[in-house]
């Protein structure tokens, strides 16, 4: 029939929009939009591990990093970070070797790194985390994941632990 036709026709230029590159990303974008509504976009991301999305609360300068729609940190948790490191650190005089697992990129190594251990290897799964977080990062935390001190390793922890560093 003449209606059906007309039906499949708009179906197919439908199809036909949604499969131009420039289209989809524009509609992907808007609707990561819609995921944080009070927040601004800044960058949305693809890795092997998720989706990684940045973004910025419009009242202050603080960018906020997720993965696969879930939050992972921001630039600005200073008392957050204080309290994971200090409290833990504080029960060793003297601590050396840290491994930390995750989450370093957004500050807790500046903590860290203030009991003056002599090494930190970062294990982070997701390398598409720190460079899409990089730019976001104030320099003093871009500072300290380049530390001498900082050893970053791309892997998994639980392989780590079972195959771990040569001494």
């Amino acid at each position: 029939s003449a209606a059906s036709d007309v039906y499949k026709r708009q179906l197919l230029f439908i199809f036909a929009l949604l499969s131009l590159p420039q289209f989809s990303q524009s509609l992907e974008y808007q609707s990561q939009g819609w995921r944080f509504p009070k927040q601004k976009l800044i960058k949305v991301t693809n890795s092997p591990y998720g989706q990684l999305t940045v973004s910025q609360s419009p009242q202050s300068k603080q960018y906020n990093f997720y993965q696969s729609g879930l939050w992972l940190a921001s630039n600005q948790e200073i008392p957050f970070n204080e309290s994971l490191a200090h409290f833990p650190l504080l029960f060793h005089h003297q601590p050396q070797n840290i491994l930390l697992v995750g989450y370093g990129f957004a500050g807790l190594i500046k903590e860290i790194l203030k009991h003056q251990p002599t090494q930190i290897y970062y294990l982070e799964l997701n390398p598409w985390l720190i460079n899409t977080a990089w730019p976001y990062l104030p320099s003093h935390l871009q500072k300290t994941l380049r530390d001498q001190k900082v050893k970053i390793i791309y892997q998994d922890g639980r392989y780590f632990l079972k195959n771990p560093l040569p001494k």
